[in-house]
Formats: C-alpha cells, structure tokens, sequence
C-alpha cells in the first residue's frame, strides 16, 4: 500500500484493522481504482470512506499523469534543442566543426558551443561590399564547438558561399579569401571561435568571408553593385565578421 494513500484513511479515522486487513491482501491504489464502491465495503465499512478513498485514488491517479505528460514536453523542448545546434553542410567539408554527432550529446556538450553568423563581402571599385541572398550571400547561422578555429570557418564559407566550387560572382579559385572582423580586418586562421568570444565580450560572433579577384578586373558601376556594408556595432549583437 502506498503512503499517501496510508496516510490518507488514517486521516479519515478508518480502523487500524481494515487498514493492515487491506496492506495483507495488497489492496493498493491500482486496484481500489477498479473496484466499485460495494466491493470496498469488504475493506472500508463507512460508506461515505468509500467513496472518499475512490476519490482519492482518481485524483492521485490524474495528477500522475499529469505529471507524466508534463515530463513528455520537457524531453520534446530538450530535443529540439539539441537539434537547433545543428546547421545543414556537407558533413564531409566539414567533419569536427558542428556541435554533435548525428544531432544527439549530452547536456554537457551543449556548453562547448557558441552560435556564429557567416556573411560574405567581395571586393570592387577598392570598396567592399556585402553580397546579398539574392547573389548567393547574405548572413548564414551557425552553432559550433568552441574550439573550432578560423580557418575551419574559412572552409565553412565557402562550402556555403561556393557551392560545389561555384558562385554568381565566379569559381572560388578565382578569389584571394580572408576571414575578416567587422573592421574588415584579417582574423588569424589558428584563432577559435571561444578565443574570440573571449577578446570580444560580445554575444554573437559575426565572421566575414571576404574575398577580391585573383586579377583585377573591370570596374563595375555602382548599379551593378551590392549595398556598402554599414559597420554597426550593437551591445546585443556580435559583429565580428
């Protein structure tokens, strides 16, 4: 016999014998909550305890399920979590950067990561300029280990900004690439992402894929050009291209 229940017919005054002629026969909550009330009677000679303890037993038995569906939508919250530390790359390009291994580790591992965003700037007229969706840039979304390093973003940008080698703009082979800050300044290849998050102080970390022509080429006029990047810097977001 359960505790509570236990608890609860002492609380009700009913007598000591039904209550151990109830725990000999393994009369528990399960089975009193299938019983009627006239079955009772062979236990509990009240009949206002009997309707009382099958109150009981029905309310007991819907907070516990209650509470099982409760526990059912903290597991679903807990995996969609660890599936949001997951951005879609070819895993070959990429192999030890994402957090994870086939969208599933442990609570523990969550903390090793930091969220990134990727843009792309692109050298012309001796200004850069940030290329836009449209074109095959804009700002792509991230969630990596800390200890990925800059030149493994590198490879990531252009794995996303150079799908199978190509872009609107021309071959990745055509372009000299960095990885630059917000400040268009090179950033160390050997540097990592909680190095840099560490200098920083800033909650998102943006990097920029610039790249320019191997070979100069003709000047395009502005028309054909993307916006001009306007350096921003916010306290709620990390601007660290």
């Amino acid at each position: 016999m359960e505790e509570d229940l236990e608890y609860f017919l002492r609380s009700r005054e009913v007598p000591h014998e039904d209550i151990m002629h109830m725990q000999q026969d393994k009369v528990d909550k399960a089975v009193l909550s299938v019983m009627t009330v006239g079955q009772m009677a062979q236990y509990i000679s009240t009949y206002g305890d009997r309707v009382a303890v099958q109150s009981f037993c029905q309310q007991t038995k819907y907070s516990t399920d209650k509470e099982t569906l409760l526990q059912n939508l903290r597991d679903k919250i807990e995996a969609w979590k660890v599936r949001s530390c997951n951005i879609t790359i070819p895993q070959s390009k990429t192999k030890g950067v994402l957090c994870g291994s086939s969208g599933v580790f442990h609570k523990q591992a969550e903390k090793t990561c930091r969220k990134i965003e990727i843009g792309w700037l692109h050298l012309s007229s001796n200004e850069y300029r940030q290329v836009r969706t449209r074109n095959g840039g804009g700002t792509r979304h991230a969630t990596v280990e800390k200890t990925t390093t800059v030149a493994k973003i590198l490879e990531m940008g252009k794995v996303l900004f150079f799908p199978d080698g190509n872009s609107p703009k021309g071959r990745v082979e055509d372009f000299v690439i960095d990885v630059c800050d917000f400040k268009r300044n090179p950033i160390p290849l050997d540097d990592t992402v909680g190095k840099l998050y560490e200098q920083t102080k800033l909650k998102l970390v943006r990097f920029y894929i610039c790249t320019k022509d191997e070979t100069p080429s003709t000047v395009q006029s502005s028309s054909e050009e993307d916006f001009s990047v306007s350096i921003i810097e916010e306290d709620s977001l990390v601007t660290l291209i």
